[in-house]
């Protein structure tokens, strides 16, 4: 679902011009594949500093064009084109600097920079927070290769990939079920870019406490935390699709096309929830392996109390 907005993007911009004459507009191969930058999105701040702008593309350009983003090898590669280009830029910038961390050092000022000016319409929204997740993921990513360049780590692979496959599962049915909640409404853009991001910032802060673990600076009882809550995930998942569920009350606010959607979308994401159960339930049975977990105590692996709490936030109003 993730790798949707550019084309909810696209769609809204020739949406804008449906008021126009024929003539204006008609959309150029050439202006289509402009829209697919970001210096096509971000006009004002490509006239402050191109090259900021260019040295950001690589990162913007994460899955864009399928959904290989959910596949480890891609990441990585991604990642390894990108941290070069962000060594790169900060070596222009500060030439004969000696400092580790250059990549992170340069993707700080380029989050500065683009959160400078900010842009508070619906597609400006939409952009930056796309972008801003991008950002995170490298940031994952970078955490990520650090611990499986170590030889400990090296066996953490068996989790990123089931977490690759719930997360793909995961995306899609949290984005999917906050998109029926804003169903017909400009805010749906903006909401569900805002709700990826939470998901991957969350996958952050999950690996970063996993890379210092592995580097023996965090201790086993770092990745868990007190979790009472008789909720689990399977019953999280059903509450939401109950919640979304069409009611003649939700009914009454829509034409028969819409209502029509609306009902295609909740029955693609009702089809998927047997796969979603299972993907989580396998990728918590990897972390119990690997790290020791029991998940039938009140001291529980962090994260199941995590994407319990990000499936919830999808069927909040």
């Amino acid at each position: 679902m993730k790798r949707l907005f550019p084309i909810l993007l696209i769609a809204l911009t020739f949406a804008a011009c449906g008021t126009k004459s024929n003539e204006n507009a008609a959309i150029s191969a050439e202006e289509r594949s402009a829209s697919d930058s970001l210096g096509f999105w971000w006009k004002h701040h490509d006239s402050m500093n191109h090259a900021l702008v260019l040295t950001a593309e690589p990162i913007w350009q994460f899955g864009r064009h399928g959904e290989d983003i959910y596949d480890w090898n891609y990441q990585l590669d991604w990642f390894n084109v990108c941290r070069q280009v962000l060594i790169d830029t900060y070596d222009s910038i500060h030439p004969g600097t000696r400092t580790k961390d250059k990549d992170l050092l340069m993707l700080e000022e380029l989050i500065q920079f683009f959160e400078t000016d900010p842009d508070y319409s619906t597609m400006g929204m939409i952009i930056a927070y796309d972008l801003d997740e991008n950002f995170v993921t490298y940031k994952a990513v970078r955490n990520t290769k650090a611990i499986l360049d170590t030889r400990r780590g090296r066996s953490l692979i068996k989790e990123i990939n089931a977490w690759n496959d719930f997360y793909r599962l995961l995306n899609k049915f949290c984005l999917n079920m906050l998109y029926l909640g804003w169903f017909g409404g400009s805010g749906a853009g903006p909401a569900c870019t805002a709700l990826a991001g939470n998901i991957s910032n969350r996958r952050l802060e999950d690996v970063k406490r996993l890379n210092k673990f592995y580097h023996n600076e965090l201790p086993l009882s770092s990745l868990l935390c007190t979790d009472t809550s008789n909720v689990q995930f399977e019953n999280a998942v059903d509450s939401v699709l109950e919640i979304r569920k069409m009611t003649p009350e939700i009914r009454e606010w829509y034409t028969d096309y819409q209502a029509e959607n609306y009902e295609s979308e909740y029955n693609e994401t009702l089809a998927c929830r047997d796969s979603l159960i299972e993907a989580y339930n396998n990728w918590i049975s990897v972390r119990e392996s690997l790290f020791g977990f029991d998940n039938t105590s009140d001291h529980k692996d962090t994260m199941t109390a995590v994407v319990r709490e990000l499936v919830l936030i999808s069927g909040e109003e």
